[in-house]
């Protein structure tokens, strides 16, 4: 009788060793190690985002100056328009707007993001001074 129970509870021993399931420990390492992942990652990552938007917002910007500079340069009577650079802010959504002001002497162009600003001045020969 003794036999059997003894090969009843190695039976038993061998069935749960081949489960193999994770203990609850094993579970909350795995939890713990994600979780401090998170922890580095997603900082890095807001970061990677709002440079992301000044890179656009500050691209916008300086493409609407070169347009402006070169209707200037093609022809020196050209009239600035205050919506020349509006396709800008719709072709990118991290632009929210972009506003002309000024004159073919002194204009400025300013653009806005969610969180980033961008204010360039310029005009015909001279150079062009941004603020971010």
């Amino acid at each position: 009788m003794e036999n059997k129970v003894m090969l009843a509870q190695e039976e038993l021993e061998q069935k749960r060793k081949k489960e193999g399931g994770f203990t609850l420990i094993e579970l909350l390492i795995v939890i713990a190690i994600i979780a401090i992942l998170a922890a580095i990652a997603l900082p890095q990552f807001n970061k990677y985002r709002k440079n992301a938007e000044k890179a656009a917002v500050e691209s916008a910007v300086r493409n609407c100056i070169t347009e402006i500079e070169s209707k200037f340069a093609e022809d020196p009577a050209y009239t600035l328009n205050t919506s020349e650079c509006n396709y800008l802010a719709t072709a990118d959504p991290s632009v929210s707007s972009i506003t002309i002001t000024g004159n073919s002497t002194n204009y400025t162009v300013s653009a806005t993001g969610a969180k980033f600003g961008v204010t360039c001045n310029g005009g015909a020969g001279r150079s062009i001074n941004c603020t971010f």
